[in-house]
């Protein structure tokens, strides 16, 4: 395989963009892995941003960190996990299938590594065409290793929480500023979920993805995270999305949000989804 520096040169004008935005995001332009002898041994999860999700309370509607509201379930994205594949902006031009874990949280919810590894990028988010003002952080098994593990949407811990400023305190994780080349371990505590405009006044205003994927050429290849878990906490986490799924349901008194019989995993539609230019395509 010939190396290529910037493969986004050999693209039409106008796609060079967002394919460099995307090759920022999965490489952060690292030439280390632009050649055949990079590291393409699969990332192993511990958890999945959170540790515990705990079985559903019906007195508090809580299970774990997600709270059920009606309020939240009347609103435009009602639910409080979006799984792997499920279609967002549907009949729109923008239509994709989710290649993502998306939690919708109350506020103060603390996110945890879910793997031992390297900060590949660390990018600040202002808000453009939809709220944001939090930091997306990339994560990379080893120095040389093809694979990510990206958390979109965090927010620092040093931020208060009750201002309604715009907090650009960076991320810190055991009192450290998180720059690119530091090391991670498992269960660090990342930050607080990132922001989400609360339109119904249901107490939802954190957001957070988590996506497990590898760059090849100029697609972004997303997988379903479930597979990467360590077998110790495997069955473990399947069980809790399941749980998380099947209680929204019951909560919500409408058995069709999720598509269990279609999953692959639990909250997996699809194995792998990939991505070019911002367009998804599900590979079957």
């Amino acid at each position: 395989e010939a190396f290529i520096k910037d493969p986004c040169a050999q693209m039409p004008v106008a796609a060079q963009p967002m394919c460099k935005m995307m090759l920022a995001r999965a490489q952060s332009m690292d030439p280390s892995m632009s050649y055949m002898g990079r590291d393409n041994t699969p990332p192993i999860l511990y958890n999945l941003l959170i540790e515990n999700f705990e079985h559903y309370d019906p007195v508090s509607s809580r299970m774990g960190p997600f709270k059920f509201s009606r309020n939240f379930a009347k609103g435009s994205n009602p639910t409080v996990f979006d799984e792997f594949g499920r279609v967002h902006d549907a009949g729109k031009p923008g239509e994709y299938q989710n290649p993502t874990f998306e939690y919708k949280f109350p506020s103060a919810t603390e996110l945890i590594s879910p793997v031992d590894g390297l900060v590949d990028s660390i990018t600040w988010q202002p808000t453009s065409g939809y709220k944001q003002d939090d930091w997306e952080l990339n994560i990379k098994p080893s120095r040389s290793s093809a694979w990510r593990i990206s958390i979109d949407h965090i927010v620092s811990l040093l931020c208060d929480l009750k201002s309604t400023k715009v907090c650009e305190e960076p991320l810190m994780i055991n009192g450290e500023e998180v720059k690119a080349g530091m090391k991670i371990k498992v269960g660090d505590k990342l930050g607080y979920a990132g922001n989400w405009v609360d339109t119904t006044n249901s107490g939802m205003v954190e957001r957070t993805e988590i996506t497990v994927g590898r760059f090849e050429g100029d697609t972004f290849e997303n997988y379903c995270p479930i597979k990467y878990l360590h077998e110790s906490v495997k069955q473990s986490y399947r069980d809790s999305i399941s749980g998380l799924m099947d209680s929204y349901e019951e909560w919500s008194g409408d058995r069709s949000i999720y598509a269990q019989d279609r999953m692959i995993e639990p909250g997996c539609l699809y194995e792998q989804i990939n991505e070019i230019n911002g367009v998804t395509t599900v590979v079957k």
